[in-house]
């Protein structure tokens, strides 16, 4: 530009560059205004809550709260609520706002670490004041994560409600601080008792509640977990568990009273083949002192004390013996075992083993020494009777209750040509008769015969035999529905004597 010199050239391009870098801050600024957000106040401001109270009741505040998790949708009506509300978060803090004396100002921080929220108690007159002071969150993103936490902490409290069991904190002076659904519905008197019971408890224990107006008692079992500045207390209703417990022990009462009075021994070896259980009647069967069965031997040790009591049969060598044993275990865990021991003492026990669930085994022993007594009695008496019958030169049969051949003699058999005791088939009898008939032809006579026999009637029948003489045919009544059959032969013209047969 003509005219001008250099000093004014280099001022008029100082001064251009001040005016475009003010022209460039001022466009950078109106950007960064049309961005931000709006001030508020209240992001770098604490905020306040102001509690009114008249005595422990609440008057006023200046922020509604909705309603707090524990009590449902009940607000905050007292100072109980209000201390309920804030938890173990300023920790201990009075039970009562009578406890504040005048003119005082109660100062509590935070107990949680990075919090800076301050709870401020003071008193003028009968009326107290509480001021909750905080700190709103700085920015969109401490915003975002208190947001994320109020859902999850809306979970956690639903979760909780829905729990199937009773669950109480309990602050620093074991005051009720949270509580979820189910332990709300206890009465003040039953929640007090739990709360107390708490206190005992270490860790876990059994509290019963009594019925009032309930049909019968409820039994809860207590846990409890200690945390620093609180505690955690679960109240678990195990009524139903213990109402089996006692039925439980009640049928194992009355089953011990049971195996108590029986005579025969019972001894159950568990899973493990270990004694579980034995009654009074095997100390009596076996000998073996009541000490050492209540060690709970093992199986093996419980036979080997009988074999040395001389209460088990002799083995001939003690491989064995072992051997028996073991077999003797494998068929009572089958249910199989059932044998009859001869003792060197001339007693025999029967012994029976069954299995037991969840493995276990029982092993029953019966003293049978008088029953097999009386039966070898019986069959030396039978035995003798026999030999007398078969040693009568007349034939003698017997028909029982259900008309079947029961006893034939050996005269009986030489006449009839019949077998009975060697034949597979019962020998009934009509069976009997005919074979009567076949060496004795007499239609009528035998027919007379089947009908005394049927309806169980004494009588003598005479046939004539081939060879010229008689056979008499005596039927006599016997007890039991039984009925005798004879059969004497005669070649003479000698009756017999019937003085002493019953027509």
């Amino acid at each position: 530009m003509p005219g001008l010199s250099i000093f004014e050239l280099s001022g008029l391009v100082v001064i251009s560059m001040v005016i475009s870098l003010t022209f460039l801050w001022l466009i950078g600024h109106s950007r960064r205004g049309a961005v931000r957000a709006p001030h508020d106040p209240k992001v770098s401001e604490p905020s306040c809550i102001h509690f009114l109270f008249e005595g422990d009741a609440l008057a006023d505040n200046d922020l509604p709260i909705q309603h707090i998790a524990t009590k449902g949708e009940t607000d905050i009506q007292t100072w109980s609520d209000l201390r309920s509300w804030l938890g173990g978060r300023f920790g201990a803090l009075p039970s009562s706002l009578s406890d504040i004396e005048p003119d005082d100002v109660v100062h509590r921080a935070s107990t949680k670490s990075g919090d800076r929220a301050t709870l401020t108690i003071s008193r003028s007159g009968e009326a107290r004041r509480v001021t909750l002071t905080d700190s709103n969150m700085p920015d969109a993103q401490a915003r975002h994560r208190a947001h994320l936490m109020e859902n999850a902490l809306g979970r956690h409290m639903a979760a909780l409600n829905e729990a199937p069991c009773a669950i109480c904190l309990l602050d620093t002076d074991k005051q009720p601080a949270w509580q979820n659904e189910l332990f709300a519905e206890f009465s003040e008197m039953e929640a007090t008792h739990l709360r107390e019971a708490a206190t005992k408890t270490l860790v876990s224990d059994r509290v019963r509640l009594k019925s009032g107006n309930r049909e019968e008692d409820r039994h809860f079992e207590l846990r409890k977990s200690v945390q620093s500045d609180y505690e955690v207390l679960y109240a678990i209703d195990v009524t139903k568990v213990v109402q089996a417990e006692r039925v439980r022990r009640e049928f194992v009462q009355t089953l011990t009273k049971t195996f108590a009075n029986l005579t025969t021994g019972l001894a159950v070896f568990d899973r493990h083949r270990q004694l579980a259980l034995f009654n009074p009647a095997l100390v009596d069967l076996t000998h073996l002192p009541a000490v050492f069965l209540s060690g709970r031997p093992s199986l093996h040790q419980f036979f080997d004390r009988l074999r040395d009591h001389k209460v088990l049969p002799e083995p001939k060598n003690y491989s064995d013996w072992r051997t028996q044993i073991d077999a003797m275990i494998a068929s009572a865990s089958d249910g199989l075992y059932l044998e009859d021991w001869c003792l060197p003492a001339g007693l025999t026990y029967r012994v029976t083993g069954r299995p037991h669930p969840d493995g276990a085994i029982a092993f029953l022993f019966e003293d049978i020494s008088d029953e097999i007594s009386l039966t070898r009695r019986f069959r030396s008496q039978l035995d003798l009777h026999m030999s007398v019958l078969h040693l009568l030169d007349e034939a003698v049969a017997v028909i029982g209750p259900g008309n079947m051949l029961v006893m034939c003699n050996a005269a009986c058999s030489r006449l009839l040509s019949i077998e009975p005791d060697k034949s597979f088939a019962d020998f009934s009898a009509n069976d009997f008769l005919s074979a009567c008939h076949r060496i004795l032809p007499d239609e009528k006579t035998w027919a007379d015969v089947g009908q005394a026999v049927k309806e169980r009637r004494s009588g003598l029948y005479d046939i004539a035999m081939s060879s010229g003489g008689i056979c008499h045919c005596f039927v006599k009544q016997l007890p039991g529905q039984s009925v005798m059959i004879k059969l004497s032969t005669h070649h003479t013209e000698t009756q017999p004597d019937l003085t002493s047969v019953s027509a």
